[in-house]
């Protein structure tokens, strides 16, 4: 990634949360959010509503349209191992909401997953 280029984050879920992170993306000069999904159509267009960020309806057509650098996963805990490893073949980075996983041996394979693809993965604590 060149010096002058904007680290570009995309939004899987656009819940309270999504708000947060909104936020914290914003205060940083080489960042922005280019794009949100949630699969409640209610909570995305509120999202959208409110802070002008394009949404969309299926995820990998937000992930070809957008081509972001990282995905932020902020769908239900519950999900979180779920989501992180249908993303996976995306190869983009992760910043995943607390917890990664619901099982030890959800997050050994995530992690020995994002290794073997160059991945990082970011935890919010």
């Amino acid at each position: 990634m060149k010096h002058d280029q904007k680290i570009k984050f995309a939004l899987i879920g656009c819940g309270a949360i999504a708000n947060k992170h909104l936020i914290a993306i914003n205060r940083l000069d080489n960042a922005e959010v280019v794009g949100a999904y949630d699969i409640d159509s209610h909570a995305m267009r509120a999202f959208s509503e409110k802070n002008s960020i394009p949404t969309f309806t299926n995820v990998e057509e937000m992930i070809e349209k957008t081509e972001p650098d990282v995905l932020n996963i902020l769908t239900p805990s519950g999900m979180h191992a779920a989501n992180v490893m249908e993303l996976m073949h995306f190869n983009r980075h992760f910043v995943v909401e607390k917890p990664l996983a619901l099982r030890l041996e959800q997050i050994d394979k995530i992690i020995e997953e994002c290794d073997h693809r160059g991945l990082k993965i970011f935890v919010v604590q």
